[in-house]
């Protein structure tokens, strides 16, 4: 799981963390390489993988030091509330370094404006508050 929590003058300035799944590099690979036997084919598709560029959804973190890389899943958030968050994660060990934040929030932005809402006939909510 990834997160980021903004605190100021020794508070946390929300009541909920949103956390995002990461998922295994070899499982998205294996995924994306599924029905492929070309070499070249092979290639291509795994620059795609890792230039972020196989779905909207998947974000891939490079391996360091301390973190094996895998895949941000924007399909896979989750909320907790910030008492809860300590107690089912502890205290965060290692930051996402700010070169990849502004990517990060980019990609989950655009793919999350990307669902869209539906056209909704507010006409008969507004009847109802004016009545």
């Amino acid at each position: 799981m990834a997160t980021q929590v903004i605190i100021r003058n020794d508070e946390i300035k929300t009541d909920r963390i949103l956390v995002v799944e990461v998922e295994c590099k070899d499982d998205i690979v294996n995924k994306s390489l599924n029905n492929i036997n070309s070499k070249d084919k092979k290639k291509k598709k795994l620059q795609q993988v890792f230039n972020n560029n196989y779905t909207d959804y998947y974000h891939w973190l490079p391996k360091t030091d301390f973190f094996d890389g895998g895949f941000l899943n924007f399909r896979k958030l989750h909320a907790h509330e910030v008492s809860d968050f300590s107690d089912r994660f502890g205290n965060p060990t290692i930051q996402i370094s700010s070169l990849f934040i502004k990517d990060i929030i980019s990609r989950f932005s655009s793919y999350y404006a990307r669902q869209g809402q539906p056209v909704i006939d507010i006409s008969s909510f507004i009847t109802d508050y004016l009545s």
